[in-house]
């Protein structure tokens, strides 16, 4: 017992110097996610930039969708007019954002092609990202808005 006990010790604290040594030196952000449009939204992800395009294509692979989870870990969408707070915490850097719609009966995706900035966002501030899907008449295609601000 007293050997399990020294060597919990020992992982904790040999984790906690790696922690450490890594350094978390970009400062930290939590996103909410506002449903400001006409469609429900399955699928919200922040994808770190990367230059090399093998790595960015991985990134894109790896990217986590950070709307909740159900007990049963199926996504919960998010519908109309709904806002939820993502329950992961980002580092502040540069990010495509893709977003996935459920529109009559079908997925669809929307990728930003300009990847969105949050470098100089200060430590520990609330990102409210305000997401738009909507046709403005019936013969026009439907448009993507978003826009962000910080507290």
């Amino acid at each position: 017992m007293y050997y399990r006990t020294l060597r919990g010790m020992g992982v904790i604290a040999a984790g906690l110097i790696v922690f450490l040594l890594t350094g978390c030196d970009s400062p930290v952000f939590e996103l909410q996610v506002v449903n400001a449009g006409d469609y429900t939204l399955t699928s919200v992800r922040l994808v770190r930039y990367e230059e090399d395009p093998a790595a960015q294509a991985q990134a894109f692979e790896e990217a986590e969708n950070l709307l909740p989870k159900d007990s049963t870990n199926t996504t919960i969408p998010l519908a109309s007019g709904e806002t939820v707070t993502a329950p992961h915490i980002l580092r502040a850097d540069s990010y495509f954002v893709a977003l996935t719609f459920f529109v009559h009966g079908a997925y669809i995706e929307h990728i930003e092609e300009a990847p969105v900035d949050f470098t100089g966002l200060p430590d520990a501030s609330l990102v409210v990202m305000t997401v738009k899907r909507q046709r403005p008449d019936a013969k026009s295609e439907p448009e993507v808005e978003i826009s962000f601000v910080y507290y």
